[in-house]
């Protein structure tokens, strides 16, 4: 008798002893996947935010963040809308759970339902939440989006490739321009871009006397914002310059290309007008 009650104590303990290492597992990769998120590193957290929810799949936070992340990540955007629903509907739903879900109606062109969506969002969203920022903005494109689909003609696709996410850019032949479309070197980028460990695409000349590409602003007061650095005699390049509020707007600017003869200048600026997130 009393040697089975030491076995059932050891049980007892190894049992503990699971529990506790599983919570802190959970922990650690909570800590880990939230960081790759707010980093809007949607690839590398979706896997992990899977592994979580097969640990807690009723948990409205990891199914946002799981839906969120597949919505950014998967072709297929309806695919993510059954997690971010249920997290949005819960009895009390984290607040991000609402935007997420509002952002999910609202890529998939149900624009008057995601309008409804971020309302609700806007009532009970904290101050220190950058998607509080957003909500305006993304209203006005779901308003727009109605106007346009409500015109849509029919389109016929002439060619379709599926090309990898991270290597689509190697595609462009700028050769006839002098320069080539890179990953942003280290050098280039600012304390929040390091900080987001964000990877921007540039267009670079090595022949050019200014460069000009996209980088977070300081602490991200302005968004993405467009700089230049001028080559120095010593061969190196001088301190990044933000461009003037002329062409720096509200909203994020990014991907510039400066054709050679310097008068003819294009980006792209994720405006209200448009009625998509991209």
């Amino acid at each position: 008798m009393a040697f089975r009650q030491h076995i059932l104590v050891a049980i007892s303990l190894i049992l503990c002893g699971l529990g506790a290492f599983a919570q802190d597992t959970e922990e650690a990769m909570s800590e880990s996947a939230l960081k790759l998120f707010e980093q809007e590193n949607y690839a590398e957290a979706f896997p992990i935010y899977s592994q979580l929810l097969a640990l807690k799949v009723e948990s409205p936070e990891y199914n946002f963040r799981f839906g969120a992340c597949q919505l950014f990540t998967s072709e297929d955007k309806e695919e993510a809308m059954k997690f971010l629903n249920y997290a949005a509907t819960v009895r009390e739903p984290p607040s991000l759970a609402i935007f997420y879900y509002a952002l999910g109606l609202h890529l998939n062109y149900r624009f008057d339902k995601a309008i409804e969506q971020y309302g609700k969002y806007k009532s009970v969203a904290a101050k220190r939440d950058r998607e509080s920022t957003l909500v305006d903005q993304y209203i006005q494109q779901c308003t727009n989006g109605k106007s346009l689909v409500s015109s849509f003609t029919d389109i016929s696709v002439v060619q379709r490739e599926i090309l990898p996410r991270t290597e689509f850019y190697r595609n462009y032949d700028l050769s006839e321009f002098g320069g080539k479309i890179i990953v942003k070197p280290e050098d280039f980028m600012s304390e929040e871009d390091k900080k987001r460990d964000a990877k921007f695409l540039m267009y670079f000349q090595q022949d050019a006397e200014y460069i000009y590409y996209a980088s977070y602003s300081e602490k991200n007061a302005t968004g993405k914002d467009l700089y230049y650095i001028q080559k120095l005699p010593t061969g190196g390049w001088s301190k990044a310059t933000r461009l003037s509020d002329v062409i720096n707007t509200i909203h994020d600017e990014e991907y510039p290309f400066i054709h050679p003869d310097g008068q003819c200048a294009v980006l792209r600026i994720r405006r209200v007008q448009r009625y998509g997130r991209f």
